[in-house]
């Protein structure tokens, strides 16, 4: 999964400078990512539970940030512990998506106001 990440990473970073989602002046063409990051993006987020649990055990994280995640399909993944620390989620799909984080034994995700934000597909950056 790390080879992957750094692959999303590097072939699809967030140049927050020049791709403003929320400026309206400048507005772009809707976009997709390219073929290959939405492959990659569908292999982490259908990884097995058994390999999720082995990553907490090693304290792998799945690390997405400065990814430009924009109109990505991330519906019914798994993305548990991943670090989307400044990524571009405009337009992505996330309904289903699990995104949760381990805080004294109940997984955020759980937690039924944010399970309600990640099915509205709120940006999360």
């Amino acid at each position: 999964m790390e080879i992957l990440c750094v692959y999303i990473r590097t072939n699809a970073p967030w140049d927050m400078d020049f791709d403003v989602p929320w400026d309206t002046e400048t507005p772009g063409p809707f976009k997709r990512p390219r073929a290959d990051i939405q492959a990659a993006l569908t292999v982490i987020g259908r990884r097995a539970p058994d390999k999720i649990a082995l990553e907490r055990t090693k304290r792998f994280e799945l690390d997405l940030r400065f990814a430009d995640l924009g109109g990505a399909d991330l519906r019914d993944g798994d993305f548990a512990q991943a670090r989307f620390w400044r990524s571009n989620f405009q337009s992505a799909g996330l309904m289903g998506t699990t995104l949760k984080v381990q805080t004294s034994g109940t997984p955020i995700s759980q937690t039924p106001s944010l399970t309600k934000r990640v099915s509205m597909q709120t940006p999360i950056c």
